[in-house]
């Protein structure tokens, strides 16, 4: 687990890089942090975490961005480790959206396995409740559909697709948010 967990805060640091690059007018800059991102994702992902700029943004953009505070890292709550028939093993990480500032809630969950020996994340998914009464759920975002069933118009996790849990290892609590801490306790 602890080298799942190195790969997650390594792929985290590199994407909230990225997003303080896409401040910057150096749009080679940019584009060159969104080919770093690759190193940690299935080829069909390539543009889910952030996609070249042909041009850059028009120039308030930046002079608005100079005081930004700086991108922070997704707040890591929780990994699963499955037993998975066509991967060793295949893991499930639960996250907040990138940049959170505090904000302790469930903001997507990518499934991560290895492929060719490298980590390569190969679904994300977002947990959102999609403007309905239902609850949050988690949405498949890009990626692998193996793991998702069709809900409606949309494909939501099928947890039972994942394989048969064999560890979990638990970080932050998502405390500001009562559904994701119902999901973090299951």
């Amino acid at each position: 687990m602890e080298e799942i967990e190195k790969f997650i805060k390594a792929f985290s640091q590199e994407e909230a890089k990225n997003l303080d690059l896409l401040d910057q007018p150096d749009i080679k800059l940019y584009n060159s942090g969104v080919d770093n991102l690759k190193k940690y994702l299935d080829v069909p992902l390539y543009n889910s975490f952030g996609a070249k700029l042909k041009s850059p943004k028009p120039l308030f953009y930046y002079e608005k961005s100079k005081n930004k505070t700086p991108a922070t890292t997704r707040i890591l709550f929780r990994i699963d480790c499955y037993d998975h028939p066509e991967h060793e093993n295949l893991y499930a990480v639960y996250l907040s959206n990138i940049n959170p500032n505090g904000y302790n809630v469930y903001g997507n969950l990518l499934i991560i396995t290895k492929i060719e020996g490298s980590f390569k994340i190969i679904a994300s998914f977002v947990y959102t409740d999609r403007g309905s009464a239902t609850g949050k759920k988690f949405y498949l975002h890009a990626g692998a559909t193996t793991f998702a069933k069709k809900q409606g118009d949309y494909m939501i996790i099928d947890k039972d697709r994942l394989g048969k849990l064999n560890d979990t290892l638990k970080f932050t609590a998502p405390l500001d948010d009562p559904q994701s801490m119902l999901e973090y306790n299951k």
